[in-house]
C-alpha cells in the first residue's frame, strides 16, 4: 500500500510541475515592420582634406510601432586622412526590426585644377568608349566602367599622391553592386587607369582604359 501511495504523489508532482513550465514560456506574434530611413544631407559628400565635417544624421519613422528620431553613423571620421569612407546609420525598432542608409564621404587633398577629364578607350578594344567627367576637386565620374555595352556609371577618386580608389557602389544599369580590386593609375605618356570589376556578369579580367 505505501509503494502505491508514494507512485501516485511523485506522478501527480510530475504533472503539476510539467504545467507550470510550460506557462511560463507564453508564445508572441510579432509583426514585421522595418523603419521607413530618410538621409538627411548628401548622399555623396566631397570634402578637402582636414576640412570640418558636421554629420547631420538620418531620421527615421516607423508607422506600426509609431516610433521615430534620427540616428549618427555608427563610423568615426577623420577628414586629415584622404579616401573614401562609406557612413552607415542604423534604426531599430522595439520588435527588433532594423533598417539602414549610407553616406558616402570623398575626402582628397589635390589641387583643384587637376583634371582627367576627357574620352577613354579600353584597351583592345574599338567601341564602346567611356567618357570621364570631373565632379569636384579630386573627384571624377566614368558613364562606362566596363567598357561594354552594360554602360554602369561609377564614381572614382585621385588622391594628392596621384593614386586612384574606386568605392565600392551600385550599378544601376546592371541592378548589382560592384567592388573593385588591382586599381591603379599612370600618366606617362597618357593617362590610363585600370581596375577588376567584381560584379555579376563583369569576369575577373583587368580593364584597362587610355586616354585618347
Amino acid at each position: 500500500m505505501k509503494k502505491i501511495i508514494t507512485i501516485t504523489i511523485l506522478s501527480a508532482l510530475l504533472i503539476t510541475t510539467g504545467c507550470k513550465k510550460e506557462n511560463r514560456f507564453p508564445s508572441k506574434v510579432v509583426k514585421a515592420s522595418y523603419p521607413t530611413m530618410t538621409l538627411l544631407g548628401d548622399e555623396l559628400v566631397l570634402l578637402a582634406q582636414g576640412a570640418t565635417f558636421t554629420d547631420p544624421g538620418a531620421s527615421f519613422i516607423d508607422s506600426l510601432t509609431g516610433e521615430m528620431g534620427t540616428v549618427q553613423a555608427k563610423e568615426t571620421l577623420n577628414t586629415n586622412e584622404e579616401g573614401i569612407t562609406v557612413l552607415n546609420y542604423v534604426a531599430i525598432n522595439k520588435n527588433g526590426f532594423e533598417s539602414t542608409v549610407s553616406r558616402t564621404i570623398a575626402i582628397t587633398g589635390i589641387s583643384d585644377s587637376f583634371d582627367i577629364s576627357g574620352t577613354y578607350l579600353r584597351d583592345g578594344g574599338t567601341d564602346p568608349i567611356a567618357h570621364v567627367t570631373k565632379i569636384s576637386k579630386g573627384i571624377f565620374q566614368t558613364d562606362n566602367l566596363g567598357g561594354n555595352v552594360y554602360y554602369d556609371p561609377a564614381i572614382f577618386m585621385i588622391t594628392s599622391d596621384s593614386s586612384m580608389i574606386v568605392p565600392s557602389q551600385y550599378l544601376t544599369q546592371s541592378d548589382a553592386p560592384a567592388d573593385f580590386k588591382s586599381v591603379g593609375i599612370s600618366y606617362d605618356p597618357a593617362v590610363e587607369f585600370h581596375y577588376i570589376v567584381l560584379s555579376a556578369g563583369y569576369g575577373n579580367g583587368l580593364r584597362t582604359f587610355t586616354k585618347q
